[in-house]
């Protein structure tokens, strides 16, 4: 590997990284109007309970990605005796699984979502959105 070569490679990193970072930084600032307008309307213990089940719940989610956001790209790249359409496909389907079982797990069990231990019916249908959020964080990486 020559210098130039290692140089673009940590380049690269350097700006994955920063891509990366802003993203987080844009979706914080996005739900901070809806903490605002929520904590108004719904109080605070409802909005206690919706935040601590909202970062259960990309937790989550980010993990029965698998590691799919970076592994995706490197297969892409490498991957040329199969079809770019069969990788993503793979990824997604794993993706499903493992956040399907995840997200009946934690609707028996809801304890780690609200560790208070106060919720309601409704509150619990928040493990829906594991799916499509892992789902989602492998089709932008695709």
């Amino acid at each position: 590997m020559s210098a130039t070569q290692s140089d673009e490679d940590l380049t690269a990193l350097a700006k994955g990284g920063r891509q990366s970072f802003i993203g987080f930084l844009l979706r914080l600032l996005a739900r901070l109007p809806f903490f605002f307008f929520a904590g108004r309307l719904y109080g605070p213990e409802a909005l206690g309970r919706f935040a601590s089940a909202l970062v259960v719940v990309e937790l989550v989610a980010l993990v029965c990605a698998m590691g799919e956001k970076r592994g995706l790209a490197q297969r892409l790249a490498e991957g040329e005796d199969k079809h770019p359409a069969n990788l993503v496909y793979d990824g997604m389907l794993l993706a499903l699984i493992f956040s399907c079982v995840v997200a009946a797990v934690l609707w028996l069990v809801p304890a780690p979502l609200f560790p208070s231990g106060q919720f309601t019916e409704l509150d619990r249908l928040i493990v829906i959105a594991i799916p499509g959020y892992a789902l989602t964080e492998i089709v932008l990486a695709a």
